[in-house]
């Protein structure tokens, strides 16, 4: 279960990696292994198929929650965030 939740094309991959620096290798393999089992449950149970979302996915919803965090985060050192505007050149 650890070597396939590290594998880069696999979604839970992408969870372990991230969850691994802040709680640790052995939780994030129980967390990582619970996954697996509610998504074989509710295969066997309900019959919904899984279908991994790709590592594409996972990184575009996790870029959007770093943004959605930034300017509160940036306001904890002091920091306030503002848009700049470009010009488009051709």
């Amino acid at each position: 279960m650890k070597l396939a939740s590290k594998t880069p094309e696999h979604g839970a991959g992408d969870v372990y990696r991230r969850l691994a620096g802040r709680v640790g290798s052995a939780k994030v393999v129980t967390a990582t292994a619970r996954d697996s089992r509610v998504f074989f449950y509710n295969a066997m149970r309900f019959g919904t198929l899984y279908e991994d979302a790709g590592e594409y996915l996972y990184d575009r919803r996790y870029l959007k929650r770093v943004l959605k965090q930034l300017p509160r985060r940036s306001g904890e050192f002091g920091f306030f965030l503002q848009e700049v505007k470009t010009q488009n050149v051709s």
